[in-house]
């Protein structure tokens, strides 16, 4: 029995009679092509929200990978800017006249002064280097001559814990046969020819330099005429017998002077060194001041500062001059 057959059997007559006319056919057809419409719609719908529901999902898994490849980016050329810092030579400062010869001063500082301060040779940098003191070449050739033997004599001393250090004693008698010559030299407030005149920069320097390294100063006498070489009230004159320029090294360790010149820069310098170096100052700094009061008179102190804050006060004295010192 075929299915047309079963139909018509189920199917009542009236009603088989009226699905066989035209009209139902026309309409059913109408409808189903409405149906089919729909149906057509609906699923291109549907498609339409799943591709772009999945059109966004790729768009944002896109974004989110160029974003984490630019970061990546970023993190590679950070890296290699690094890397390259890294093999670029590092800019060094150009050091002054004053810098370069206190590396002079420490690159050719005496092995057996080294030796006798507990100094290794192999560390002679300005770790090491307490203070230090610069000063100007003196006009008159004679002077620059005696300053500079002066000088050469002083460096290396090496003055032991909590001992004495004499000037005069270290640098000797100014006589030709010591190797001094005559120069221009202050006495009683006049300017005189005299075996070793130009002597009195390097004690003033070095006077300079004790105040600056803390040291305890025992002996020292101002000028009867104002120098130039230092600021007014802040020199140390000498004299054999008579004048002596001495201080006491208050630190644990061994303190060495050093003192040089520079031709080229007319420099001399002195540097007080040891084992520790700055460290003995425990963060204090010295600082000399000089303040004129007078056409001819100075008085002197020496701040103390901790870090950032001055702690202290150390009056110097007052300085008299006669006259200035035209020779220099």
């Amino acid at each position: 029995m075929n299915i047309k057959r079963l139909l018509k059997k189920i199917i009542p007559g009236r009603i088989w009679k009226k699905l066989r006319s035209s009209k139902f056919r026309k309409k059913a057809a109408g409808t189903a092509v409405v149906v089919a419409a729909v149906l057509v719609i609906t699923v291109i719908g549907i498609g339409c929200r799943i591709y772009i529901r999945r059109e966004a999902a790729l768009e944002k898994e896109r974004i989110a990978r160029e974003q984490e490849e630019n970061e990546q980016r970023k993190r590679e050329a950070l890296e290699l800017a690094e890397r390259e810092e890294k093999k670029e030579p590092q800019v060094i400062r150009k050091l002054s006249a004053e810098e370069k010869l206190l590396q002079t001063l420490l690159e050719e500082m005496p092995e057996e002064s080294a030796k006798k301060a507990g100094i290794r040779t192999s560390s002679k940098d300005t770790e090491l280097v307490i203070s230090w003191f610069t000063a100007p070449y003196p006009s008159n050739s004679g002077s620059e001559y005696n300053a500079k033997k002066a000088a050469a004599r002083l460096n290396g001393a090496v003055v032991p814990a909590g001992e004495r250090f004499s000037y005069n004693k270290r640098i000797g008698e100014r006589t030709k046969e010591n190797g001094y010559v005559e120069a221009p030299v202050i006495m009683g407030g006049k300017m005189v020819q005299g075996l070793g005149g130009g002597i009195c920069e390097i004690s003033s320097m070095l006077y300079n330099l004790c105040l600056q390294s803390g040291f305890e100063v025992l002996e020292r006498s101002p000028h009867s005429l104002l120098v130039p070489y230092v600021p007014g009230g802040l020199d140390a004159a000498v004299s054999w017998g008579t004048m002596d320029f001495c201080f006491e090294n208050p630190y644990e360790a061994p303190v060495i002077l050093l003192a040089g010149y520079d031709d080229e820069a007319k420099l001399f310098e002195v540097a007080a060194v040891a084992d520790g170096g700055a460290s003995l100052l425990q963060g204090r700094k010295y600082v000399p001041v000089s303040e004129k009061v007078g056409e001819l008179h100075y008085e002197t102190s020496l701040e103390i500062w901790q870090d950032t804050v001055q702690i202290g006060v150390k009056e110097l004295g007052e300085n008299y001059y006669a006259g200035v010192d035209e020779a220099e």
